[in-house]
């Protein structure tokens, strides 16, 4: 009986956390201010230069996906640095009709393989969830500007 009782409360839990990320109103802080919040800690905590721009009339973004590019530009940020050794990195977050784009390049050391560890895999799969895509690109650098 007490396994039926925890199992009906954690059903229960599972649909209140997705009525929840169902919301479709976007809450503040805005998808813009969100970014930039993440941006300034991370120039806070590194000797990193980061740029932040934006395009296009912003959009109505539901939860999900604004935790979504939140947790991608977090990863982005982190690999940029960690991996690619970047001194500067760009961020654009683009919207554009029915879709927004969050491109971010840096200048780090690049790679002429990509290797999709667990926070790439991770990245892909989260934005496939909303029929999003991840696309990479990198190529080994001769020498950092």
């Amino acid at each position: 009986m007490q396994s039926v009782l925890q199992l009906g409360r954690t059903g229960l839990e599972d649909i209140r956390k997705q009525v929840h990320q169902m919301d479709p109103m976007e809450e503040d802080p805005s998808l813009d201010l969100s970014l930039l919040n993440i941006i300034n800690e991370f120039k806070k905590n590194t000797a990193i230069r980061v740029v932040f721009r934006t395009m296009g009339e912003p959009l109505p973004v539901i939860k999900q996906s604004k935790l979504t590019l939140y947790r991608c530009l977090q990863e982005l940020l982190t690999n940029a640095s960690r991996h690619g050794h970047a001194n500067s990195i760009q961020v654009l977050l683009h919207y554009d009709h029915n879709q927004i784009i969050l491109q971010v390049q840096d200048n780090g050391k690049g790679s002429d393989e990509i290797k999709f560890g667990f926070g790439l895999s991770g990245m892909k799969e989260r934005l496939s969830s909303l029929q999003g895509k991840l696309y990479l690109h990198s190529k080994k650098a001769k020498e950092r500007l």
